[in-house]
Formats: structure tokens, sequence, C-alpha cells
């Protein structure tokens, strides 16, 4: 996967980068990972639990389950533009 600037995302991932299932829209890890589509630095992955809603940049994500390798599958709550850079903001730790 080759990085990018920015990208608009969608309910179904980034545009042009769209996965099939909702609730895998995204796979964000806490550092490189092939997979992943967002890396989340500074953040502790082993704090991730379902439910927990995030901003990410201009959008709303919710973490739904874990992935591979300590990573975490969410979807997008809200859609919204995410540039390299944009933090990471925990705004519900819900459950």
């Amino acid at each position: 996967m080759r990085p990018v600037a920015g990208a608009f995302l969608t309910p179904l991932g980034f545009r042009g980068d769209a996965q099939r299932d909702p609730e895998a829209a995204l796979l964000i890890a806490c550092s490189e990972q092939p997979a992943a589509n967002v890396v989340a630095r500074g953040l502790d992955c082993a704090r991730f639990r379902p439910g927990q809603r995030y901003r990410l940049g201009q959008a709303f994500i919710e973490l739904t389950r874990p992935g591979d390798a300590g990573a975490y599958c969410a979807r997008v709550v809200m859609p919204g533009q995410v540039r390299v850079n944009d933090n990471i903001e925990l705004i519900d730790a819900a459950v």
C-alpha cells in the first residue's frame, strides 16, 4: 500500500481503497504493518476495546474487533477527510 497525504474516509474505507466489510473498513495499528491503513503512533493498541470511538481527522470511527498482530478493525461512524499526521482522539470509551 502506498502512503498518501490524505484521503476521504467512507463507510467502506478510504475512497479508492474500499473494503468489503463495513465492520472492518479500517485496520489500525500502533506501528508500521503491511495490512494496516492507519498507523496510530503514540497510542497503546493493547488498550483498544470494541465500542471505543475515536475522531480521526474529520471522521469518526468505532473499534469493532481485534485484527492481526495487535492491530484493530474499525467501522466508520461519520465519514470525513483524513490527512497524514491527523490526531487520533478518543471521544467515547464506551464499554
